[in-house]
């Protein structure tokens, strides 16, 4: 998905928000997927590529994982890799981006019920949600991401313990699990989820059941 990406960090220390914001700033194609086996069985390394020209490699990050997220985007933590002359000279340092959405509103798909997965079919004959992404960090629930309509700032959908699966062109897929209530508050217990959600330009633009299946087996693949 197309993104700004700002370096919040230097040498592997914090740096000040006015220095972020001063850059170095990176436009592009974001994407993150399971990277090579050196850096953890199903670790998530992230890419910015260039859109203009031939795609130019911007900015990697390895063990990537998402630390927070808010209405102007996420920010993803991980390590990323300096190379020298030589192979001794190659450091390795902490490394978050600062992943812009702003103004770019998103719809939610869930992808299972009741902790089981939904067929394509499934998906797009059920209504989607439009809105805005918070995550907020709990001592007992971990991360919990926060689905809410940011106009009448209402929540319309919950998971915790939430981690990042991927970051396509078709947009962000994150799991966790969800509380699923019975008919008695007390009832209620967790469920795996996850989401998908998919940045889009309003008005949103018709498409083919074929598009969307296709669009449906690339985020879960």
């Amino acid at each position: 998905m197309r993104a700004t990406v700002f370096l919040l960090r230097r040498g592997g220390t914090r740096r000040p928000a006015v220095e972020c914001a001063a850059g170095p700033v990176f436009e592009g194609l974001l994407e993150a997927d399971f990277g090579h086996e050196r850096w953890g069985p199903r670790s998530l390394t992230a890419t910015l590529m260039s859109e203009e020209g031939d795609a130019l490699l911007l900015a990697e990050l390895h063990k990537a994982h998402l630390t927070a997220a808010g209405p102007s985007g996420l920010v993803l933590s991980g390590m990323e890799e300096k190379f020298g002359r030589s192979r001794k000279d190659t450091l390795v340092e902490r490394q978050s981006w600062a992943v812009s959405l702003r103004d770019v509103p998103l719809s939610l798909m869930s992808l299972r019920q009741h902790g089981r997965r939904l067929t394509a079919a499934e998906c797009m004959g059920r209504r989607h949600a439009e809105g805005a992404l918070i995550l907020d960090r709990r001592r007992l629930t971990g991360l919990t991401a926060i689905f809410y309509d940011p106009h009448q700032a209402i929540e319309l959908a919950r998971i915790q313990s939430v981690a990042l699966r991927r970051i396509n062109r078709k947009g962000i897929v994150l799991r966790g699990f969800e509380d699923v209530r019975g008919a008695r508050q007390r009832d209620g217990k967790l469920q795996p989820q996850a989401w998908w959600l998919i940045p889009y330009e309003r008005p949103v633009p018709a498409e083919s059941d074929d598009e969307l299946e296709d669009k449906y087996e690339m985020a879960m693949a």
